[in-house]
């Protein structure tokens, strides 16, 4: 980032770098710049993710309900997106849109199990990892 701030592919890649590292809050700041560099673009799905995923691993389940859903309208089939999505839902108490989504997963990838999902096996923070579970639970992702 020293020698181009507003590298956008690489603000986006440092925000899901970060995600999985435990730090939704750099993930969270990496992915607003992002948007602010291309806020309409073609692949934006791919820094709205992230930022809804940090949302939503820092406890801000409404602003993490409102990016994904923008993520979701822009590629209604990525299934992290699709993940998060039914996490957050689930943990807002709307299981039933959580459940929907998750039927949804299961159309794109009818082997899905919470064991499977990348986020699950490297997440460094067990808060959060347990946090992603819990709603995936709710959802009714099977382990």
């Amino acid at each position: 980032m020293t020698l181009n701030p507003n590298a956008l592919f690489a603000r986006t890649q440092l925000a899901w770098t970060s995600i999985y590292a435990g730090k939704p809050e750099v993930a969270i700041e990496h992915a607003l710049r992002a948007l602010q560099l291309n806020p309409i673009g073609l692949f934006s799905f791919q820094t709205k993710t992230p930022l809804a995923i940090g949302y939503f691993l820092v406890g801000r389940n409404d602003d993490a309900l409102a990016w994904s859903d923008k993520a979701l309208v822009d590629h209604p089939n990525q299934l992290p997106t699709l993940r998060f999505a039914a996490a957050v839902k689930a943990s807002l108490g709307q299981i039933d849109q959580a459940r929907q989504i998750a039927r949804r997963i299961f159309e794109i990838n009818p082997g899905e199990r919470i064991e499977n999902i990348s986020m699950v096996r490297f997440q460094q923070n067990p808060e959060y990892k347990q946090r992603f579970i819990d709603g995936l639970r709710l959802a009714g992702l099977p382990e």
